[in-house]
């Protein structure tokens, strides 16, 4: 696999965490990442750094075949989601860089584990200098999940492509002493032991090295090691070459392109790293000093690539390029103009492929130079168009909408930005198949991560297949767009609430004046503050994005005061969204309604009545919770029903005093300031008892209506009395009434004020909300708690007076039960 890249080198971060402690270390930097420590420490990102984000400098562009993330060993792991890879040539050695100046090669799909090791292993490579790792975890911001704490990132590429092939050199010294080893040789500057060094013969005044990597290579980067015992500065002003060329001699040479000068002398020791950026074809590397008389003594020569596929000519038959050839014939061992090595980019979130593409035949006599060049698809692999073609046999696929004889094309009938080539249909399909980015891909083996194509132009033979849309449900007030997401850099301006669900991401939508856009999908979110252009969408196959339109899209400042209750709603019934403003303080209403223009009643302060917008002000609707309402400290939200009417009510609970404050859906979701007990909410403290079933804001019909009392019997010895409402009577406290209920087989109700009520005293229940809570005796039962056969309640096992210390406070003054208690209801 080849050594660390990473390890050791220059690493930057957006930010860093002030608080030492968070990182197990004397220091949060960076340079956590590449220290070789897997686990006792970490780096983190600062507290107020929302979309953190480290990078690494490997100092030359090499092509990355795998990346392995070792996540914080000892907790919060799961903050690391749908984090995203980037590999390229942007620097980010600055805080306000961006990282997604970079390409995209992987995103998270889920929340890591704690000391969990990712590992992303790229084919086919992906050259690039700067490796960068950005935390997008879409989770709230209160709970830190938007934190980046990784103990260490390591960078592996393909291997050195020197050892075991062919060297040669000008000349090769004859005393071993000069190369520090039992003999002088080429080969020394592969054998990975710095302190021996190939070393060029005396009275050799332009001295040169040259390896033929056996075929041709995009070389993205070449490390030259100075020799190490002295003498460094006699390396001065060398060059270095790459072609086709046959550099077996000093003609093949200087046939090849120079790729890079050195400036100026070097120093003993130096390891010179040459970053050839996106990548040099060529098959023949070659390094000459230029020094005058200088000797050349290098420690190591190192190549780093990708192998370009041999092209063939018209007979099947690769291009050859002998080493064995000499240098006066160099002309002609260059390929042939059919074997042209080209090389093309990829998308950015596709990564550098490489491919031959045939170019038409040059002139034979003319001399030419192999380099790397970007290929036009169209002018070097598009047959010319003939009217007698057949039309391609473009097989259907699953998943795929089938274009016959069509090819992408930009707005100017060009071959679109993104389209790369890779070996062939099979490749293509399976590689858009398997990732999300990709749009589309062809016959001729292109893929395209879009959509980013215009439309299509003819081209005969060629078969295009792109991605079945997503089918996304139309939702009133929203205008929908498929198979789309946000941007990293834009999803990093804007607050975001991640949902559980799509329903909880429509509905979180439509309560907040603030929300412009949500989408559905693989992620369910609702997003704020911002409108997102086309510019602000990347391609991700399954996902719909839900922008307002109309009236729903309010202004930035529109109902957002203290107190305010939006709803987004037809108010007019004409089939379109409107949006209502309702002001609890001044109890007024304020609409944008389609059927007027959107005309702003509440910027124009004319509020309107509420047969104005019927589903927002009239309709009973469940409360939720107003603009700003219950966010101060001590103060915990919690939506329950409290009135009974079968809809949320929206609480707001006072942890130090035990009140709270209380919107009732029967009430039209009015704003009631005052710090009401728990019995303001019957539903959070009427609950079953043993033996017994708890009815809200309900009372007992008394089958004698003047409300004679029942006097007679067990029950006059309890010291009960009358209590109007049937037979039954009346007791100090609502536990005393429970326990003669439960003890007394004829005694059918009690409630929360202590009043009880006897079988043959009761027709019925009816609504009171007068009465907090009503317990009727259920028949039959039996375990733990239960009726025996002569109507005794049985609680434990232990007899009827254990049910007093069950029954909860229904005094005027009443607790709230706990917080968490009330926020699980």
């Amino acid at each position: 696999m080849g050594p660390n890249w990473a390890r050791d080198r220059p690493a930057f971060a957006s930010s860093v965490a002030s608080e030492v402690a968070w990182c197990g270390a004397p220091a949060c930097g960076p340079g956590l990442l590449v220290d070789g420590e897997l686990g006792a420490s970490h780096f983190h990102s600062e507290w107020d750094d929302l979309r953190p984000w480290v990078a690494i400098d490997l100092g030359v562009s090499i092509p990355v075949t795998r990346v392995v993330v070792h996540n914080r060993a000892d907790s919060w792991g799961e903050r690391l989601d749908r984090s995203e890879l980037r590999i390229g040539g942007a620097p980010l050695d600055q805080p306000g860089a961006d990282p997604a100046a970079n390409p995209l090669v992987w995103r998270q799909a889920s929340a890591a584990r704690r000391a969990e090791v990712i590992t992303v292993d790229l084919d086919p490579p992906v050259a690039g200098r700067w490796v960068s790792l950005q935390n997008l975890n879409p989770r709230p911001e209160p709970e830190g999940y938007y934190f980046l704490h990784v103990a260490e990132v390591q960078v592996y590429g393909t291997a050195d492509l020197v050892p075991g092939r062919p060297l040669f050199s000008s000349s090769l010294a004859a005393d071993p002493a000069w190369c520090n080893a039992p003999a002088c040789a080429t080969a020394l500057v592969s054998d990975g032991d710095p302190a021996t060094h190939f070393h060029s013969a005396e009275g050799d005044t332009a001295p040169w090295l040259s390896v033929d990597l056996g075929s041709a290579v995009l070389v993205t980067a070449v490390i030259i090691a100075n020799r190490a015992d002295g003498f460094g500065e006699r390396l001065a002003d060398a060059q270095l070459r790459l072609g086709a060329s046959a550099a077996a001699s000093a003609g093949g040479l200087a046939a090849n392109p120079v790729v890079w000068r050195q400036a100026g002398p070097g120093r003993t020791g130096q390891a010179m790293r040459v970053d050839l950026g996106a990548g040099v074809a060529g098959r023949w590397l070659s390094l000459q000093n230029g020094a005058a008389g200088g000797a050349l003594h290098i420690a190591e020569l190192q190549v780093f690539g990708t192998q370009v596929v041999e092209a063939q000519d018209e007979t099947g038959t690769a291009a050859s390029t002998d080493p064995a050839q000499p240098a006066a014939d160099a002309a002609a061992a260059q390929p042939s103009a059919d074997a042209t090595e080209t090389t093309t980019t990829g998308d950015a979130r596709i990564g550098a492929l490489v491919t031959p593409v045939p170019t038409p035949a040059a002139d034979s006599t003319a001399a030419t130079t192999a380099t790397a060049t970007v290929p036009d698809p169209d002018a070097a692999s598009t047959p010319a168009a003939d009217p007698s073609n057949t039309p391609a046999a473009c097989p259907p696929r699953d998943g795929y909408v089938t274009h016959t004889d069509l090819a992408w094309a930009d707005a100017a009938g060009a071959t679109p930005v993104g389209c790369v080539r890779l070996g062939g249909a099979v490749e293509a399909e399976a590689h858009c198949t398997s990732r999300p980015e990709c749009w589309s891909w062809s016959s001729e083996g292109e893929v395209l991560a879009g959509p980013a194509a215009a439309g299509f132009k003819a081209r005969p033979g060629v078969c295009t297949y792109v991605k079945e849309a997503t089918l996304c449900p139309p939702k009133p007030g929203f205008a929908a767009r498929a198979d789309v997401w946000w941007r990293g850099d834009w999803y990093a301006r804007y607050q975001s609430q991640s949902l559980g669900s799509d329903a909880e991401a429509e509905a979180a939508c439509r309560r907040a004046a603030a929300c412009t856009a949500f989408c559905a999908g693989p992620h369910a979110q609702a997003f704020v503050d911002s409108v997102p252009s086309d510019q602000d969408l990347s391609f991700e196959a399954g996902s719909c994005v839900y922008v307002k339109q109309g009236c729903a899209r309010v202004p930035s400042w529109w109902c957002r005061f203290q107190g305010a209750v939006y709803s987004q709603a037809d108010c007019d019934g004409d089939g379109l969204e409107d949006s209502a403003c309702y002001d609890p303080l001044g109890d007024q209403r304020y609409v944008l309604l389609s059927g007027a223009g959107c005309e702003d009643t509440l910027a124009a302060e004319a509020p309107v009545q509420p047969s104005a917008c019927p589903p927002a002000f009239v309709t009973p609707k469940a409360c939720t919770r107003p603009y700003n309402w219950c966010a101060g400290a001590g103060l915990r939200y919690a939506e329950y029903d409290c009135d009974g009417d079968g809809l949320k009510d929206a609480l707001c609970k006072d942890a130090s005093k035990h009140t709270a404050t209380i919107l009732y859906s029967a009430a039209a979701c009015k704003a009631e300031f005052a710090q009401l007990p728990a019995t303001a909410c019957p539903g959070l403290v009427c609950k079953d008892l043993p033996g017994f079933t708890a009815k809200p804001l309900q009372t007992w019909v008394p089958s004698n209506a003047l409300g004679s009392a029942d006097t007679t019997g067990a029950e006059a010895t309890t010291g009960h009395v009358t209590s109007g409402r049937g037979g039954g009577g009346q007791l100090a406290t609502a536990a005393q009434a429970a326990a003669h209920c439960a003890r007394t087989p004829s005694c059918l109700a009690w409630d929360s004020a202590g009043r009880w009520a006897s079988r043959e005293g009761v027709l019925g229940l009816a609504a009171d909300p007068g009465t907090a809570c009503t317990f009727v005796k259920r028949e039959g039962g039996g375990g733990a708690a239960g009726e025996g056969e002569d109507g005794v309640v049985v609680v434990a096992g232990r007899g009827p007076a254990a049910l007093e210390a069950l029954v909860p406070a229904f005094a005027g003054g009443a607790p709230y039960p706990a917080v968490e208690d009330v926020a699980s209801e």
